[in-house]
C-alpha cells in the first residue's frame, strides 16, 4: 500500500466507530472466559495540533512533547490485549478507573480479577471498584509514599524477617504474612512480602548511588537552603533528591539520615491488598510477577511496531491508526506465544520468521490459472508449528 492509501485506511477506519465497537465485542466473546485482567497506561507523543486529546501531561518516555494516553486491558491467562481506550494526555492514572469500569460493564466482563500497578491506588478508586455493580476481585500493590503502607511495614518488620514467615517460591526464599486492612468502609487482606536477596541488592545499589553523589557535593558550599535546594534539584536524579539536605552549620549538602533510614527499612518489601479471601500467597505472588505482560505489550507497540510517535494529524486518522495497531498487536502477541511454546525463537526472530514466509508467492498466469511457489523445509516446519496447511 502506498502512503496515501494507508492514510485513507486510517481515516475510514477512524470514522467507523460502530464497526470498531462491534469488533471489540466479538473479540472479547472469542476470548471468553476472561477471568483475570491487567490494566496499565502508556503515553504516545505527538507533534499534531489538530487532535483533541493531545495535551501536555506526565510523559512516561520523558519527552518534552504533548501526548495522548492509552489505557490497555490484557488477558492474564492468554497474554493478549483485550481492549483499549484513549483519553487526554493530561489525565493522570488514578483518574481513569471510573471510565474503565464503564468499559468493563459495556463489554460484559464480570467476576474477574483486576490487577493494577501501584500508581492507580487511591481510596476513592478502591471504593469505586468495590461499589461497582460488576463483581470484581482486585489485586492492588501499595506505594510506600502512602502512610498506611509505611505503618504496615513498621508494625510487621520483625515478624517479616523471622524464619517462621519464610517460604520457597521458584527457588527464591521469600517471607510472607497477612493482616486485615481497612480502606474507606471496605475490608481487605494485606499480603506483605519480604525478599532478603532483593533487599541486599537494592541496598547496595541505593547506597552506592548516594555515595557517588555525596563525593561530588563535598567541596560545594551554599549560603542558603534555597540555593542548596536549587543545586540539588538540578544536579541530582529525581528519585534521590529527598535523601540530601542543606546543613546550616557547615553550609554544605549532606545526607538526610532520617529519610535514608526510612527508605532502607522498606527495601525488599512490597504489599498487595485484595478483597479475595480465597487466594493464597503463591497465587498473589504469581499474579503480581506476571503483570509485566501488559508492559511487554506496550513495549511491543513502541519498539517493534514503530509506535513511539502517534504519526497522525487528525482525530479520525489517530483513531484508525490505533485500532489497526491493536489488531496487529493481537496477531503479534499470538505469534510470540506460539514461537515461545514451539521453541522457534531458538532459530528465528519474529521478523526473520515473517521474512521466511514472505518468500511464498503466487504467480497469476491468467484469470483462471496460478502457480504457487515451492515450499521449503524451513517454511514447512514453521507452518506446521502454527498448525497451518499449505494449500
Amino acid at each position: 500500500m502506498y502512503s496515501s492509501d494507508i492514510s485513507k485506511l486510517h481515516e475510514s477506519t477512524g470514522r467507523d466507530q460502530k464497526g470498531r465497537r462491534q469488533f471489540m465485542n466479538q473479540w472479547i466473546s472469542s476470548l471468553e472466559p476472561v477471568r483475570g485482567i491487567y490494566y496499565d497506561i502508556a503515553s504516545f507523543s505527538s507533534y499534531s495540533t489538530k487532535i483533541d486529546f493531545v495535551e501536555w501531561g506526565y510523559n512516561r518516555d520523558k519527552e518534552t512533547l504533548p501526548q495522548i494516553n492509552l489505557g490497555m486491558v490484557c488477558c492474564r491467562e492468554r497474554g493478549l490485549p483485550v481492549f483499549y481506550h484513549v483519553f487526554p494526555g493530561s489525565i493522570v492514572d488514578v483518574s481513569t478507573l471510573k471510565n474503565l469500569l464503564k468499559y468493563l460493564e459495556e463489554y460484559r466482563l464480570k467476576e474477574i480479577t483486576l490487577i493494577m500497578d501501584r500508581g492507580f491506588f487511591s481510596t476513592s478508586n478502591v471504593v469505586s471498584l468495590m461499589d461497582s455493580p460488576i463483581r470484581i476481585n482486585i489485586l492492588q500493590p501499595l506505594s510506600f509514599s502512602l502512610k498506611k503502607a509505611k505503618e504496615l511495614i513498621s508494625i510487621h518488620s520483625k515478624a517479616l524477617k523471622s524464619s517462621r514467615t519464610a517460604f520457597k517460591y521458584n527457588e527464591e526464599i521469600m517471607h510472607h504474612l497477612t493482616t486485615p486492612v481497612h480502606i474507606g468502609y471496605h475490608d481487605f487482606t494485606a499480603h506483605i512480602f519480604f525478599n532478603e536477596k532483593m533487599e541486599l541488592e537494592d541496598r547496595h545499589r541505593f547506597l552506592s548511588g548516594l555515595l557517588d553523589i555525596e563525593s561530588q557535593y563535598k567541596e560545594c558550599k551554599f549560603d542558603s537552603k534555597k540555593e542548596a535546594q536549587t543545586f540539588i534539584d538540578s544536579e541530582t536524579p529525581e528519585k534521590l533528591r529527598a535523601f540530601f539536605r542543606w546543613e546550616k552549620s557547615s553550609k554544605r549538602i549532606v545526607k538526610n539520615d532520617f529519610k535514608i533510614k526510612g527508605h532502607l527499612s522498606e527495601l525488599g518489601c512490597f504489599i498487595i491488598i485484595t478483597n479475595d479471601q480465597n487466594i493464597d500467597k503463591h497465587t498473589v505472588l504469581h499474579y503480581y510477577r506476571d503483570k509485566d505482560k501488559v508492559e511487554k505489550i506496550f513495549d511491543t507497540v513502541k519498539n517493534e511496531m514503530d509506535g513511539d510517535r502517534l504519526r497522525s494529524h487528525s482525530q479520525y486518522g489517530m483513531d484508525g491508526r490505533l485500532f489497526i495497531k491493536f489488531i496487529a498487536l493481537i496477531i503479534y502477541m499470538q505469534i510470540t506465544k506460539i514461537m515461545r511454546d514451539k521453541k522457534l525463537f531458538e532459530k528465528y526472530s519474529i521478523s526473520e520468521l515473517v521474512r521466511e514466509l514472505a518468500k511464498l508467492k503466487i504467480t497469476y498466469l491468467n484469470k483462471m490459472d496460478s502457480v504457487k511457489s515451492e515450499i521449503s523445509k524451513k517454511q514447512s516446519q514453521i507452518l506446521k508449528a502454527f498448525d497451518i496447511k499449505y494449500p
